[in-house]
């Protein structure tokens, strides 16, 4: 079975992340996109939040898993214990493939056998989970920028958020 990874913060799953992971479902039978926490950042959702706005994209379909890790700086580490190979990072521009190529060199210190793939989602390249949350900052309307049903989840806990 050939099965890789898609790691980030995804804070928020933009439409760019969906299509990246549309392409893996392609190419590989099993995709687990793993949601981890980066120590240099505080996150805007809980990753209970961000788990479940992926989950509600990929319902139903056994070929896309969901998890959540908490080392962010060590996915090689999580791809070893997991015996997976194939890593996927999505790349928007120079600047993505340059931050993800000296990531790349880390992780072979780690993991000799990764394999990383770099995959663009076309018509999505000015999507950032950063810009996503910039217009949600403002008040803007930000259905456009993430999945319809991933859109459903996060404006429930924006609203319930607003609430308390």
């Amino acid at each position: 079975m050939k099965n890789c990874v898609f790691a980030g913060t995804f804070d928020p799953f933009t439409n760019g992340h969906k299509k990246i992971t549309e392409i893996c479902k392609r190419l590989f039978d099993k995709v687990y996109v793993v949601v981890g926490e980066n120590p240099e950042k505080t996150p805007f959702f809980p990753p209970d939040v961000r788990l479940a706005a992926i989950r509600s994209e990929f319902e139903g379909d056994g070929s896309v898993e969901t998890l959540f890790y908490s080392d962010v700086e060590n996915y090689a580490e999580f791809l070893k214990q997991n015996g997976v190979v194939a890593y996927i990072r999505g790349i928007r521009n120079t600047e993505d493939f340059l931050f993800e190529r000296r990531a790349e060199e880390k992780n072979r210190k780690i993991y000799p056998e990764i394999v990383t793939l770099y995959l663009s989602a076309d018509g999505c390249k000015d999507i950032s989970s950063t810009a996503v949350r910039g217009v949600i900052r403002d008040g803007g309307d930000f259905s456009g920028l993430v999945p319809e049903k991933a859109y459903g989840v996060i404006a429930e806990y924006l609203s319930k958020k607003k609430s308390l």
